[in-house]
């Protein structure tokens, strides 16, 4: 749905298509999940499978969260990190079903050394005033931008982006933990912005899951 209340999705769909014939962009679909929609992916996947022109698209999932006050309406219906990822293999299969296995990565875990854009050292979020932020959870609050695409003394290593950057979860409890090297201390926002402790990722709660679903891909 769009700003004035009107449905997007053809709109998104056809654009998504004129990407696929006229262009070598990379399309990825991010499906955000929660509680209230989980039951409808079926039918979506069936729609895109029957209406996208090629199925060179990459499919990937979104655990739903109430990071800000402004999404605490929503906060009943998001799942927690443990039951994302239970069903996280249900969602991938559909994937599979439907032929988009190809061009969509797997869910085996691989080693990195931030767990998101926000910790990386030149990512930014920029909003339609210029605003630069960490993390797209602060788009929108001046007081946390790290600066202005406009300001020429701006300098991307300034004190505001080091907090995100020089964040340590091998100084935390997450140094003694074999899964640190998929998650690197999950959510920086949750640890950062709203003080929580490091994150548990997904993986915490389906490693042998994930791992069992990769052989038997490898194996058909």
């Amino acid at each position: 749905m769009n700003k004035s209340g009107e449905d997007s999705f053809n709109v998104i769909v056809e654009n998504i298509n004129l990407l696929l014939k006229h262009t070598d962009v990379h399309v990825g679909i991010r499906i955000n999940i929660d509680k209230n929609n989980k039951q409808y992916l079926r039918e979506l996947f069936e729609t895109l499978s029957n209406r996208l022109i090629s199925k060179k698209v990459q499919i990937s999932f979104g655990q739903v969260s109430a990071f800000t006050e402004a999404c605490k309406n929503v906060e009943s219906s998001c799942f927690t990190t443990h039951d994302f990822a239970s069903e996280l293999l249900e969602y991938h299969r559909f994937v599979d079903e439907f032929g988009f296995r190809e061009y969509t990565p797997s869910l085996y875990p691989e080693q990195k050394l931030c767990y998101c854009c926000a910790d990386f050292v030149n990512a930014v979020v920029v909003d339609p005033q210029g605003f630069l932020y960490k993390c797209w959870n602060q788009v929108g609050s001046r007081n946390q931008s790290i600066g202005n695409i406009t300001d020429k003394d701006f300098h991307i290593s300034n004190y505001k982006n080091a907090r995100w950057t020089e964040r340590n979860p091998i100084m935390s409890k997450c140094g003694n933990c074999c899964l640190l090297p998929i998650c690197m201390g999950g959510c920086p926002y949750n640890n950062i912005v709203l003080n929580k402790d490091y994150d548990c990722d997904v993986f915490k709660y389906n490693l042998e899951k994930v791992m069992r679903e990769n052989f038997r891909l490898l194996n058909n």
